[in-house]
């Protein structure tokens, strides 16, 4: 199981941190936040591919917290750590890019409740799709992700951080 940022090719890294300043920044009504996360995607990945990738994750956070199955765990922007919902955020992205919808749709609704599941991975394609573009291919991390041994209860929770 991946538990620090360094274990992660720079393209997950970049997007992890944009993705952990962007929820900070929504829940916390940072806008600076917000501002730090597109200037690192615009600067890793060139400024119209940068406002694609941060798009597609403005639309898995707005998925993801509309519909969340349970507590959604991440760290603060700057923390070396990396826990078991982002490695399945990044391996949701990765089996789009891949075309492994079986396991993309099982991620997703690890994440969220059922309902949510098609606009998340809507999300996660088009953000496949741009890193694809890019030439950015992310490993495959599903083996690393949480994988639920039976169907959670449909919950609505606020999301939790870690530190």
């Amino acid at each position: 199981m991946l538990r620090d940022l360094s274990e992660l090719v720079e393209a997950e890294a970049v997007m992890l941190r944009a993705l952990r300043r962007w929820i900070v920044g929504s829940s916390s009504r940072d806008p600076r936040l917000w501002s730090l996360a597109w200037n690192d995607l615009a600067v890793a990945f060139g400024t119209e591919p940068g406002r694609e990738v941060l798009n597609a994750l403005i639309g898995m956070v707005r998925e993801i917290c509309g519909y969340a199955r349970r507590p959604i765990e991440y760290h603060q922007p700057c923390c070396p750590c990396v826990c078991a919902d982002e490695v399945c955020i990044l391996a949701l992205v990765g089996a789009c890019q891949r075309s492994e919808m079986q396991t993309a749709c099982g991620l997703a609704e690890w994440l969220v409740l059922r309902e949510g599941a098609p606009g998340l991975l809507e999300a996660a394609r088009q953000l496949a799709a741009v890193l694809a573009a890019q030439g950015c291919r992310l490993p495959d991390r599903s083996a690393s992700a949480p994988r639920p041994a039976v169907a959670a209860p449909a919950l609505r929770p606020r999301a939790a951080t870690l530190h």
